[in-house]
């Protein structure tokens, strides 16, 4: 049995897959943890009031996506990346052909979790189709 992570550790983990960009599920993070899905939800929680009352953030907040379970970061409009923009950078980046394929591969996904979370599918797919012929 795995130890369980100390309440600031999980936060922290917490926290920086929000700044990432993922989506997080309740459930998956309670196994993760080895805790249970109320106290993932705590945590959540303590996130978003640290977030409402720190003045050194940029207004981001945590929201709940209904049809997919799961739980994002928002990020101010200013800070995300359309998903034509990231789609004509991966394109350049691509063609360039300065990276081998397994650090474009890094990169792109570095871009991917920048794109506004409603767009973000249809850049994964167009991207992942473009990098898909990167030899």
């Amino acid at each position: 049995m795995r130890k369980r992570p100390e309440k600031a550790l999980r936060l922290l983990s917490i926290a920086d897959r929000l700044l990432d960009g993922s989506e997080l599920s309740l459930e998956k993070l309670a196994t993760e943890f080895d805790v249970s899905m109320r106290t993932v939800k705590r945590d959540i929680n303590s996130l978003r009031e640290y977030l409402s009352k720190s003045e050194n953030t940029t207004h981001n907040a945590i929201a709940y996506n209904e049809a997919k379970n799961t739980y994002f970061l928002i990020k101010p409009e200013r800070e995300w990346v359309t998903a034509k923009e990231a789609v004509t950078v991966s394109e350049i980046l691509l063609e360039s052909q300065k990276l081998g394929k397994e650090e474009a591969a890094s990169v792109l996904h570095k871009i991917i979790t920048q794109v506004d979370p409603n767009e973000r599918e249809e850049a994964r797919k167009a991207i992942t189709k473009d990098y898909e012929n990167y030899k």
